[in-house]
């Protein structure tokens, strides 16, 4: 019986370090358990977002790259399916892992269009989920959503919280409750060999490539320091990243980068955005409890220390930091 193991993150849960360690033993994985890790990158996020959502151009990867016609959209969507199913073809498995967080963000008809996809594949999909604190998990992901040209103001409008039922309940109704596993984040992190070595053992990944795995694991994702993510804020609020779906030429996409060069406390929400996210989350929360079995007792969190900046000078700074990067003199 073949099996295939769905890693659908959630995001910001270690999903990087994980993929990274294991796609480095893909090799190892396939001709020692015959499991197969497919593709040249380690995420599966792009692959099955190609594949599966409505419009390929509306992710985020595809629209850095420039896909912004129909025809450019259904190209690449053949091209990765077809990309896929020969990996899927030619190798001798038993096994198929595959890990893509951005896959928890498909509704329902793609999710149970990639469901149906893997049927002509396996005879079995067993779906790997793992939460975290949903404050910790909002203050991750509006970081990487900076990454990715958001401003904090517009995210408060539409806070980014894990939406643990919309979420799991569409795992549950396409795949079935069954079919779907739940990890805690912080009760994984604990265990002998951490978070992943925890995923390792749900997706049935054996010794001594598990210990390999979690010997290789290494810190993915770095958080930015509080400087840096004001200064992205300011600089995607003058010079938004993208302009009607392109990339604004005045920005590279890189700027990121830089930024994290800076020194200093890291990224943190003011108190008036530390309480209107515990609300939000209130009810989210307490489904998980209730569902799943997981408590996170918002009660327990406290407010983070709050750190001010002149705007001005934000302003300033990320408009040079931005003509910089772009190599105009000014």
């Amino acid at each position: 019986m073949k099996t295939c193991y769905l890693h659908m993150g959630l995001p910001k849960t270690g999903t990087t370090a994980f993929q990274e360690a294991v796609h480095a033993e893909n090799i190892a994985l396939l001709s020692e358990q015959h499991t197969l890790y497919p593709g040249a990158a380690a995420n599966h996020t792009d692959a099955l977002c190609t594949m599966f959502l409505p419009d390929p151009r509306t992710h985020i990867t595809n629209q850095m790259a420039g896909v912004t016609t129909e025809r450019q959209a259904e190209q690449l969507r053949q091209k990765t399916f077809s990309t896929m199913e020969k990996a899927l073809s030619a190798s001798s498995w038993q096994t198929l892992l595959l890990s893509a967080e951005g896959a928890s963000n498909l509704s329902d008809q793609p999710l149970a269009n990639l469901r149906d996809w893997l049927g002509k594949w396996v005879d079995r999909v067993e779906v790997i989920y793992v939460v975290r604190h949903p404050i910790d998990f909002t203050v991750s992901v509006m970081q990487q959503m900076l990454k990715g040209g958001y401003t904090i103001d517009g995210m408060m409008e539409n806070i980014p919280h894990p939406q643990f039922q919309s979420r799991l309940s569409r795992a549950f109704n396409v795949f079935g409750r069954e079919r779907v596993r739940v990890l805690c984040y912080e009760d994984a992190r604990n265990q002998p060999g951490g978070l992943i070595a925890a995923l390792c053992g749900a997706m049935a990944i054996r010794e001594p490539a598990c210990g390999r795995i979690v010997a290789a694991q290494r810190d993915a994702n770095e958080s930015l320091p509080m400087l840096a993510a004001r200064t992205l804020d300011s600089m995607n609020r003058q010079r938004p990243l993208f302009i009607n779906g392109k990339l604004n030429p005045k920005r590279t996409g890189r700027e990121a980068g830089y930024l994290t060069r800076l020194q200093g406390s890291k990224f943190n929400l003011r108190t008036s955005e530390f309480n209107l996210i515990r609300e939000v989350v209130a009810d989210d929360t307490a489904w998980l409890e209730q569902v799943v079995g997981i408590d996170y007792d918002l009660s327990k969190t406290t407010e983070p220390p709050e750190e001010r900046y002149n705007s001005e000078t934000i302003d300033s700074l990320a408009l040079l930091i931005s003509d910089l990067a772009n190599g105009q003199k000014k």
